[in-house]
């Protein structure tokens, strides 16, 4: 399920919400088989991925002899509308193309990622943090998506310039 600000999953009447950043590190591992204990929301940490990749190469990685099934992509599908859409298709590598348009300071931004190793994962993707409107904050938090959040763990926006931080990438 989606917020429109932060994805949750659902099942048997619980929810955890905020797990993008949790699941991309998951998958970049290769980790299909985990416990993890959380009441509500999963951590924001310092905003972004990396500390997740930390957690994982400091736990490791135990292989298993379980057979699992990875979702085969067998043509293209898309969803969305004009303004925001996303699409998935056949592929021999797992690549992300991402296009984001909003109006300035962030302006037009582009990347697209194809995953090599979870050290690309680690060094290209986990360090960017979420960034946020200054003028969003009051409405986030009458709908409870940022209790865990920081000045310090997002890359606060205002209607000129980014307020509380230094990027860590000229595109972050």
């Amino acid at each position: 399920g989606s917020t429109g600000y932060a994805t949750s999953l659902r099942a048997n009447g619980f929810a955890v919400g905020t797990v993008e950043h949790l699941m991309a590190v998951l998958h970049s591992y290769g980790i299909s088989n985990l416990l993890v204990k959380v009441q509500g929301e999963i951590p924001i940490l310092d905003g972004s991925a990396v500390e997740f990749c930390n957690l994982i190469e400091e736990a490791g990685v135990q292989e298993e002899n379980e057979e699992w099934s990875e979702v085969l992509v067998d043509r293209h599908y898309q969803i969305g509308s004009e303004k925001e859409t996303i699409s998935i298709e056949p592929s021999e590598v797992f690549s992300v193309r991402y296009v984001l348009n909003y109006p300035k300071p962030v302006g037009i931004q582009e990347y697209t990622y194809t995953y090599q190793t979870p050290a690309s994962f680690k060094e290209e993707i986990a360090p960017a943090r979420t960034f946020g409107f200054v003028k969003d904050i009051e409405k986030l938090q009458q709908l409870g998506l940022v209790n865990g959040g920081k000045l310090n763990n997002c890359i606060l926006v205002d209607e000129e310039k980014i307020i509380n931080t230094e990027l860590r990438f000229k595109d972050e």
